[in-house]
């Protein structure tokens, strides 16, 4: 089969899937940064749709890190392993090398 061209997907287009379906979790309050100067960056980027989720590229493939604000009385572990698999998944199905999702719990409401 001859190949018609390439696709790309930029690292934006990865944090806002990331960050969409940590969102849609019932554990999850909220996304959050993973220090005061993360949110200042965004309001200078304008990247605040990306709001917890950090992006690191190697060779093996991309190695997401989610943070999260999570419903007090939630299963962290099962929340954690949920938010990751389902990261993996998606993105595994767009023929993105995920190499490991890890999710931090950065506090309880």
């Amino acid at each position: 089969m001859d190949r018609m061209g390439t696709v790309t997907v930029s690292e934006k287009a990865v944090m806002q899937l990331a960050a969409h379906i940590s969102g849609m979790h019932d554990g999850v309050v909220r996304l959050a940064d993973k220090n005061s100067r993360d949110g200042l960056s965004r309001a200078v980027t304008g990247r605040g749709d990306t709001r917890g989720v950090y992006v690191t590229k190697s060779p093996e493939g991309l190695s997401l890190e989610i943070c999260v604000i999570c419903r007090y009385g939630t299963n962290t572990i099962a929340l954690c392993n949920d938010i990751a698999g389902r990261i993996k998944d998606e993105l595994s199905g767009t023929g993105i090398r995920v190499k490991n999702v890890n999710v931090r719990i950065m506090g309880v409401e």
